[in-house]
């Protein structure tokens, strides 16, 4: 979500599903991508450049399975967040969503954008079972983590 303008504004997403189907040991459910793709990976939202004057909420959601890209994947190289917040994103609001079985469930941080991002806060939240980390914050500045749990 987001372009070189940064004309993002008001966006709800609201009690939606983004997950990579996996059996319990990692491995993907469907055989023929499990083959080509071994460890398919992306971001299940990668938010960047939201306009300063706009905001994106999003509540009620379920992330789970996300890994890294691997070489020969079509896809930007993420290394396995579930939900990525980076290059200037302003106001965000991340509510009462569950992140499980992920590299990592949330990233806030500056990316390769020119402006880190801020006003970014993230409550009521269920965040488990995660590989690496649940909330990685990096250089960014107004984060707030209200009432989640660990």
């Amino acid at each position: 979500m987001g372009n070189n303008g940064g004309d993002i504004r008001d966006v709800l997403i609201e009690n939606c599903q983004f997950w990579i189907n996996r059996r319990p040991d990692g491995t993907l459910v469907d055989r023929e991508l499990q083959q080509k793709w071994r460890n398919t990976g992306e971001n299940g939202i990668d938010i960047k450049q939201v306009n300063p004057n706009g905001s994106v909420t999003i509540r009620g959601c379920e992330f789970h399975g996300f890994r890294p890209t691997v070489r020969g994947q079509n896809a930007s190289g993420a290394n396995g967040v579930a939900l990525t917040i980076h290059m200037g994103s302003n106001n965000i609001t991340v509510d009462a969503c569950r992140f499980y079985d992920n590299t990592t469930a949330i990233s806030v941080n500056k990316g390769v954008g020119k402006f880190p991002p801020k006003n970014i806060v993230i409550r009521n939240c269920l965040i488990h079972n995660n590989k690496n980390v649940g909330v990685m914050v990096g250089k960014a500045s107004n984060v707030q983590l209200v009432h989640n749990t660990f």
